[in-house]
C-alpha cells in the first residue's frame, strides 16, 4: 500500500537522480533514498555511465549494513535484474534484507521491464510502483524514447530574432542572441549525448560544437553532420578535432560506394584518417538523407546515442519536423528585428500550409536571459 510519505521520499530520489543529468548518458538517470522508520539512512544517484547503479549507490553509505533489514528503498526507477557493466541490483537489496522497494516506474528496457519487480516480490520483498511516474518519465524522457521507439530523443534547438530570423539576407549571424543565451545553450551541449548540424552549417559557420562551460570542457556530445554529398571540407574545424571530440558523418550510401571504388578515395582516406566515423544511409525520395534511417543508425551500438540536439541549419529543422522526427524545442529568442524577404529562417522548406494542423509547441518553460528569452516545450502534431 502506498503511503502519504512516498511522495516525499520519491522527489528527493528524483533530485538525486537529476544529479547525473550530461554524465549517464546512455542510461538513464536514477536515484535512490532508504528509510527506515521515518528516518533518511542512505541517499544515492547513478553517477555516470559503467559507475555503480543508485540503489548499489545508497546501499553502500550505510555503514551498519544490518540497519538496512527492514527498511524501504525508493528508486526512480525498477532495479535491474541483469549483469551489464554493474551486476544486479535486484541481488544487493534481496541480500540487504530490505522490506519494501517503492519504484516510479517500470524500466521500458526489454532486458528488464517487470524483471525486477517479479524478482524481488518472488523473495517476499513489498513492492509499490508508480508513485510520481510522470515526473519520472520526463526526468528520463531520452531513456524512454530510445528504448520505446528505438531512436534518440530529439530536440530542436534555435537562435532568432523576434521577427524569427537567424542571420540577415547578407547571411550574418553573428551574433542574434547574448553571451547568456550562448552560455546557456552550452549547458545544452552538455545534457544531449549528440548534437547535430547539416553540411551547410559546416560550409557557412565553420563551428567546433563543443562544450564551452568550465568544468564541463571534457564532457563534448557526439558531433553528427547531415552531408548526402560528403562535401565536408578536409580543413574545417569538425575534421580538424575529429581525433579529440567522436564525430560522425553521414552521407549517402550510393556516394560512400563510388568514392570507395574509385581505388581508395584520397577524401574518405583523409576523413578517416582524422578519427572521423562515415556512416552511409539510404536517401529519399527528394534526394536528401533518410532522417528517420540516421537516428536507427545512431541509436544502435556502436553509438548507442540516446538524445540529439539539432542546431540547425534551417532545411535540417524543417526535415525533421516534416518526418515528425523532432520531440522538444528550445527557442532562445533575441528582441531583435531584422526584416527582409530573403533574410533566413529558423525553419526552412516549403512550410506547412495550414495553421490548425501544423506543428506546435506545448510550452512548459519561459526565461529571462537578461535580453533575451528562452521558450522551452515538447512539439506536438497533429493528426
Amino acid at each position: 500500500m502506498i503511503t502519504k510519505d512516498d511522495e516525499k521520499y520519491m522527489r528527493i530520489a528524483l533530485s538525486e537522480a537529476e544529479k547525473g543529468a550530461g554524465f549517464v548518458n546512455p542510461n538513464p538517470m536514477v536515484g535512490a533514498i532508504i528509510v527506515k522508520n521515518g528516518e533518511i539512512l542512505a541517499t544515492g544517484y547513478h553517477h555516470a555511465y559503467g559507475m555503480p547503479h543508485a540503489e548499489r549507490e545508497a546501499i553502500a553509505t550505510v555503514k551498519n549494513s544490518k540497519d538496512l533489514a527492514g527498511s524501504t528503498i525508493y528508486v526512480t526507477l525498477e532495479p535491474c535484474c541483469h549483469y551489464g557493466k554493474t551486476p544486479p541490483c535486484t541481488e544487493a537489496i534481496i541480500a540487504t534484507k530490505i522490506k519494501r522497494v517503492v519504484c516510479a516506474m517500470a524500466d521500458p528496457n526489454p532486458i528488464v521491464a517487470g524483471k525486477g519487480i517479479k524478482i524481488l516480490r518472488e523473495n517476499g520483498i513489498d513492492v509499490e510502483v508508480g508513485v510520481l511516474e510522470k515526473e519520472a518519465r520526463e526526468l528520463n524522457r531520452f531513456f524512454v524514447t530510445k528504448q520505446l521507439l528505438r531512436r534518440p530523443f530529439v530536440a530542436l534547438k534555435v537562435a532568432e530574432t523576434i521577427d524569427g530570423k537567424t542571420a540577415s539576407a547578407s547571411g550574418i549571424s553573428k551574433w542574434i542572441t547574448t553571451e547568456l543565451s550562448r552560455n546557456h545553450s552550452h549547458m545544452l551541449r552538455h545534457k544531449y549525448m549528440g548534437i547535430l548540424i547539416g553540411i551547410n552549417t559546416v560550409l557557412t559557420d565553420d563551428p567546433t560544437l563543443s562544450c564551452r562551460i568550465p568544468n564541463f570542457e571534457s564532457k563534448n556530445p557526439v558531433r553528427i553532420v547531415l552531408d548526402t554529398n560528403l562535401r565536408i571540407p578536409q580543413d574545417s574545424n569538425i575534421v580538424k578535432t575529429a581525433n579529440s571530440i567522436k564525430t560522425i558523418v553521414m552521407c549517402s550510401n550510393s556516394v560512400l560506394s563510388k568514392k570507395r571504388d574509385r581505388n581508395g578515395d584520397l577524401h574518405i582516406s583523409h576523413l578517416v584518417e582524422s578519427g572521423v566515423d562515415l556512416v552511409g544511409i539510404d536517401i529519399n525520395e527528394d534526394g536528401n538523407l533518410d532522417i528517420g534511417k540516421c537516428l536507427e543508425a545512431l541509436a544502435r551500438p556502436p553509438y548507442n546515442i540516446d538524445s540529439i540536439l539539432v542546431e540547425g541549419g534551417s532545411t535540417v529543422h524543417e526535415g525533421f519536423l516534416s518526418k515528425e522526427l523532432a520531440d522538444y524545442a528550445y527557442f532562445y529568442i533575441s528582441p531583435k528585428i531584422l526584416g527582409g524577404r530573403n533574410a533566413l529562417s529558423s525553419i526552412g522548406g516549403l512550410g506547412f500550409q495550414d495553421p490548425n494542423t501544423c506543428p506546435e509547441v506545448i510550452v512548459e518553460k519561459i526565461q529571462n536571459l537578461k535580453k533575451d528569452m528562452l521558450i522551452s516545450g515538447k512539439i506536438v502534431y497533429s493528426h
